[in-house]
């Protein structure tokens, strides 16, 4: 693959990420003492594959500016402690990582998102506010009560 794809791949993904991370600090007025849930952290769905994974970097940004971050983990709960430690509380079920939260923010494409209840999940958050990173959600029936800003890269 020629170099500058790559080059134009990897600004994609890092202007992704940006906005990704601007979006919290715009729609809940910063993080710092805030609860982000961070749903996702493998490289992609279906593996537990953490090297290379941009929640990765969201997650120990969004630490570094001050906010609780919880993160939502189905298959990649030991890579994912041995590589954020204590950054970060991990949860199998996804109720629970939204559980007080000020934002949920989508970081991985996995299917079970795009079918969850998320009535349900945005019952247990103090603020029903969802980035959804990854554009899993533009066909889902999300009820009105519940935020949903859409940011995703062209490389997805």
């Amino acid at each position: 693959m020629p170099t500058h794809l790559l080059d134009a791949v990897a600004e994609i993904n890092a202007n992704w990420q940006a906005h990704l991370l601007n979006l919290p600090m715009t729609e809940t007025g910063g993080v710092c003492g805030k609860t982000i849930a961070v749903l996702g952290i493998a490289f992609k769905p279906g593996t537990d594959d953490i090297p290379g994974s941009s929640s990765v970097r969201i997650v120990e940004t969004l630490h570094e500016a001050g906010a609780t971050v919880r993160v939502h983990v189905s298959m990649a709960l030991q890579p994912a402690e041995a590589v954020l430690g204590d950054l970060a509380a991990y949860y199998h079920d996804l109720r629970e990582a939204a559980m007080g939260a000020d934002a949920i923010m989508i970081a991985s494409a996995w299917p079970d998102y795009r079918a969850a209840n998320w009535r349900q999940i945005c019952s247990a958050m103090r603020t029903p506010v969802i980035l959804d990173g990854r554009g899993i959600l533009n066909h889902a029936e999300i009820p009105k009560e519940i935020r949903v800003l859409r940011v995703s890269s062209a490389s997805q």
